[in-house]
């Protein structure tokens, strides 16, 4: 069930349909909500997070990619910007505070 179109809540998402969940671009929302918006960028680690996280937000976008994205930042406007790595890809991880949007 991934989808790049917006689903009506987290809990559409089946524990199976997450399993499969190799979308590059999935997006969450909860029409008519108040809770912020979020920006993830993730792997294949985070795709057992989608629903958790998905209902603390008006709009989750889940992109899965490593390197931060600020043109995404800046489409996207969102509150709360998340990049989930699994500790394994630690060790090559350079943060990179010029590319946050001001």
């Amino acid at each position: 069930m991934a989808t790049t179109e917006p689903v009506t809540s987290a809990a559409d998402l089946s524990y199976e349909a997450l399993a499969a969940l190799t979308e590059p671009r999935l997006v969450t929302e909860i029409p008519g909500s108040r809770l912020p918006r979020a920006l993830i960028f993730r792997d294949s680690f985070a795709s057992r997070l989608v629903p958790f996280l998905s209902e603390h937000f008006s709009r989750a976008v889940y992109l899965w990619q490593n390197d931060f994205d600020a043109n995404a930042v800046l489409t996207e406007k969102p509150d709360v910007v998340i990049q989930e790595i699994v500790g394994r890809h630690l060790y090559n991880f350079i943060p990179s505070p010029e590319l946050v949007p001001q």
